[in-house]
C-alpha cells in the first residue's frame, strides 16, 4: 500500500470512530473531539504543527462525505438498520 492510500484510510477510520454523526455539521464537533483526531494522525503519520490545517481539511472533507452518504443511504432511501430505532 501506497503512503498516500493509508493516510486516507486512517483519515476515514478516525473519522469513523472519533465523529459524533447526530450532529448536523462539522462545525458542531465538540473541539475535543478534533483535538484527538488531530493526535491520532499526528503521532501516526509524525507530522508537524505546520500541516495541522491541511490534515483538518482533509478530516472534515471525510467527515462531510460520511455524513452525505449516510443521508443517501438511510434518509433519503427510508432505509434502517435493523439495530436502530427508527425515532433516531
Amino acid at each position: 500500500m501506497t503512503t498516500n492510500y493509508k493516510y486516507k484510510t486512517e483519515v476515514t477510520n478516525c473519522v469513523r470512530q472519533h465523529t459524533p454523526f447526530q450532529v448536523a455539521s462539522w462545525k458542531e464537533i465538540p473541539e475535543n473531539d478534533i483535538k484527538t483526531l488531530w493526535l491520532i494522525l499526528k503521532d501516526k503519520f509524525n507530522f508537524s504543527d505546520d500541516v495541522y490545517p491541511y490534515v483538518m481539511k482533509q478530516v472534515q472533507d471525510q467527515y462531510k462525505n460520511r455524513q452525505y452518504h449516510l443521508y443517501c443511504r438511510y434518509l433519503k432511501c427510508n432505509e434502517c438498520p435493523n439495530d436502530v430505532d427508527t425515532n433516531d
